[in-house]
């Protein structure tokens, strides 16, 4: 029942999130403040409430990471560009920036410990080097943003480096959600360093594929997190 509930939030978060792309509305941006966040620490309830235990590296990472929706909200990270970015970064989004960094860097270094490899700490960072370099040739990326850019790439070198090794020393479910996220984390990268606008037709069709992969990939990454420690199936 508790899962089912979740995958209930899911679709509901997933339907208020692509109708607040094409039609944005203050309720739709408030349902989207509460599904969001509340779609992570509902993984986290899932598994107590399931297991009736707290797992520790799985409920702790999504409890985090719903804290970080929440003072993310609204950035360049997650919001289309309407109008000229802020000249100083608002708190709240640098407190979140830290959060996933956090996040990421836990994670990117529990696979590391779990699956060292050579070739993932050097393949993992260098792509993320390589796309953030292209990145940055490719747009003209505005100082405030730059420095998400940045702390967002440092905390995903690392998760790389870790889902790189745990690709090449054979995937579990935690490495399944580690090259999961990666991926997602890359494409939000990207997406933040672009700054596509909106009001163009083709910046328009940009965001909406990348948010919905984004979205889908999200989603899969926490159902991951949840299964490994409370199984969808008995």
């Amino acid at each position: 029942m508790f899962h089912l509930l979740w995958i209930l939030l899911i679709i509901a978060n997933l339907i208020i999130q692509l109708t607040y792309f094409r039609n944005p509305s203050p309720t739709l941006y408030l349902a989207k403040r509460i599904t969001t966040p509340a779609m992570l620490w509902g993984g986290a309830a899932v598994i107590f409430m399931t297991t009736g235990r707290f797992a520790l590296l799985e409920c702790s990472i999504l409890l985090a990471m719903g804290l970080g929706e929440i003072g993310i909200e609204g950035s360049q990270v997650v919001e289309a560009r309407t109008e000229a970015p802020e000249a100083k970064t608002p708190w709240t989004v640098t407190a979140a920036g830290v959060l996933f960094l956090m996040v990421n860097v836990t994670l990117g270094v529990v696979l590391l410990v779990d699956s060292f490899s050579i070739i993932g700490i050097i393949l993992g960072p260098a792509a993320v080097i390589l796309m953030v370099l292209l990145l940055r040739h490719t747009y003209v990326i505005p100082d405030t943003v730059r420095f998400q850019v940045t702390v967002y790439a440092v905390g995903l070198a690392v998760l790389a480096a870790g889902a790189v090794s745990a690709l090449v020393s054979g995937l579990d479910s935690l490495g399944i959600a580690g090259l999961v996220l990666t991926v997602s984390d890359s494409l939000v990268l990207w997406r933040m360093g672009a700054g596509w606008d909106k009001a163009d037709p083709k910046g328009y069709r940009r965001l909406f594929a990348f948010l919905v992969v984004i979205l889908l990939l999200y989603y899969g990454y926490i159902g991951v997190l949840i299964d490994r420690a409370a199984p969808f199936l008995p």
